[in-house]
């Protein structure tokens, strides 16, 4: 049985049937995900080392409930990937030469580097070492980097040292990862360092641009960053649902829907 996706977006998609059918067999993974029950065991076995599922119970797979988790950034790095370069690329177009860009850690916000560093005379400012290293790669691009405390999951930095240097920057505009996007519940995190930092450069920044692909709407983390309506604008893909982006326009969200076909190639 052959599958040309990548272990960490199989990985990815294995957690998230289990999040929304709950338990499943070893078999039933398999053939959702069309590999063999070999890779699933695999992939189970590293999946409990991570604290992320728990050991199969009577025959069944399931996410472990007794902790909050979040999959760090190589094992989301190539999910929903083209996705993520169209909303790069659209992104781009958002940036006025000369300005000041605040680009935020995450995959999707890798994608907006590659693209907002090639603008000429704009500057980028990131707390994420992967961001960095995506604008360091780009001939004259003009790089700064925030101080703070190491997360390694997530690869950057965050904490009081963190949140003090951002609040006394000149920010022109801003592009912000995020965990989960929901019209009543806002856009949300996963941990309180991740959340305060974020708070200060939404507070910051002129402008605040969330990019996300279509697979974080209706999901809800723990730490309620805003409600939409604080955001100028979410650039998203066109997987999202004509109902989810009604909902979200109805909270007060301004939504740019990317069509990824158009920036394939």
């Amino acid at each position: 049985m052959k599958s040309s996706q990548s272990t960490a977006e199989r990985r990815y998609r294995l957690i998230t049937l289990l999040e929304s059918q709950g338990s499943l067999s070893v078999d039933q993974l398999a053939e959702e995900l069309h590999v063999s029950s070999m890779t699933i065991r695999r992939d189970v076995d590293y999946l409990v080392e991570e604290g992320i599922v728990s050991h199969p119970d009577q025959g069944k797979v399931s996410i472990k409930r007794d902790a909050l988790f979040e999959l760090n950034i190589e094992q989301k790095k190539y999910v929903h990937i083209t996705q993520k370069r169209a909303i790069g690329a659209f992104c781009a177009d958002l940036v006025e030469d000369n300005e000041m860009a605040f680009i935020d850690g995450g995959t999707t916000t890798m994608e907006v580097a590659r693209n907002v560093a090639k603008r000429p005379n704009v500057t980028v400012m990131t707390n994420s070492l992967s961001v960095a290293s995506v604008v360091a790669a780009v001939p004259d691009a003009h790089l700064s980097i925030c101080p703070g405390v190491y997360r390694r999951r997530s690869v950057d930095f965050l904490g009081v040292l963190a949140t003090s240097f951002i609040s006394n920057q000149d920010i022109d505009i801003a592009f912000l990862g995020i965990g989960g996007i929901s019209p009543g519940f806002g856009l949300s995190v996963s941990n309180t360092p991740e959340w305060a930092f974020k708070r200060s450069l939404i507070r910051r920044a002129k402008r605040i641009i969330c990019v996300a692909d279509s697979s974080k709407f209706g999901v809800d983390w723990l730490c309620v960053l805003c409600p939409l309506s604080d955001i100028d604008l979410i650039v998203t893909d066109e997987g999202i649902s004509d109902q989810m982006a009604s909902a979200c326009r109805k909270a007060g969200a301004d939504i740019a829907i990317v069509d990824s076909s158009k920036y394939t190639g």
